[in-house]
């Protein structure tokens, strides 16, 4: 996982802050290689290869930028090549906003010897979704015989939410994350990790909210909620902070719907 980049909008100042979540408008990003993942490491089931491909991929644009590369490829003597892939897959309805992943732009220069793949971003969010986008990139990279010097994103708008702290606390030690955002963030502290400690308070909870219910699950399955109830409550009222409340218990929770049908009768 890309905890560099975790940490960076741990620390950073962010456009907008709401509820368990703070965002940036602009923010770029580069690495020297992809981490390796699969789906399952951050909590996907098997389906969402299929899911991100129908998303991104259109079969008709992948060939082309793939004939491109074969033609101009490292050692065929071209001074500067430029590709762009375009990830529009499947057509969006009218409501929708876009695509969150837009493109690919593969820049290859003979001297000095460089390969830049930039990948570009309408919005995303930047433990979960991100990270699965990951899993499909290192997919088209090997598709696309790419093996850049440097991988660069740009983001139009990226947020860092506390509802999936889950997935990232599997490739980071909780006393040590709990102390970098205590120490560095004390806003998210409160809002971003209030989520995360209700759901470690007890595993009898249910969430309406879908993510929030696969995220508890996990939390439970991977990690370890016990020890994060230990480091963050006593800094919850250090700071005299709330303590969240128990949400739902699963068999005494009944949906709007079912109780508006319940009052009516």
């Amino acid at each position: 996982m890309m905890l560099r980049l975790i940490r960076s909008l741990i620390r950073g100042e962010p456009t907008f802050r709401g509820g368990l979540y703070k965002l940036f408008n602009g923010f770029t990003w580069e690495q020297k290689k992809l981490p390796s993942l699969s789906y399952d490491d951050i909590g996907y089931k098997n389906n969402k290869d299929g899911q991100l491909r129908k998303n991104y991929i259109d079969s008709e644009e992948f060939e082309r930028v793939r004939g491109i590369l074969q033609r101009r490829s490292r050692g065929k003597g071209h001074h500067m090549t430029s590709v762009a892939l375009s990830f529009r897959g499947q057509q969006k309805n009218s409501r929708s906003q876009g695509w969150c992943l837009l493109s690919l732009v593969v820049s290859r220069m003979r001297r000095p010897a460089l390969e830049v793949a930039e990948i570009h971003y309408r919005s995303t969010e930047a433990i979960f979704k991100f990270h699965a986008d990951i899993v499909l990139l290192n997919w088209v990279f090997q598709e696309l015989e790419l093996n850049p010097d440097i991988v660069k994103f740009r983001f139009a708008n990226i947020h860092l939410s506390g509802v999936y702290l889950p997935v990232m606390l599997q490739y980071w030690e909780p006393e040590d994350f709990v102390k970098f955002v205590y120490d560095h963030d004390q806003d998210f502290f409160k809002r971003g990790l209030r989520w995360l400690l209700r759901s470690s308070y007890t595993e009898d909870q249910w969430f309406p909210f879908s993510p929030e219910q696969v995220m508890h699950r996990l939390n439970w399955e991977r990690g370890d909620p016990p020890k994060l109830v230990k480091l963050i409550d006593p800094l919850y009222r250090k700071l005299g902070y709330d303590l969240p409340k128990l949400h739902h218990q699963r068999e005494t929770y009944v949906t709007r719907r079912k109780k508006s049908v319940e009052e009516e009768e």
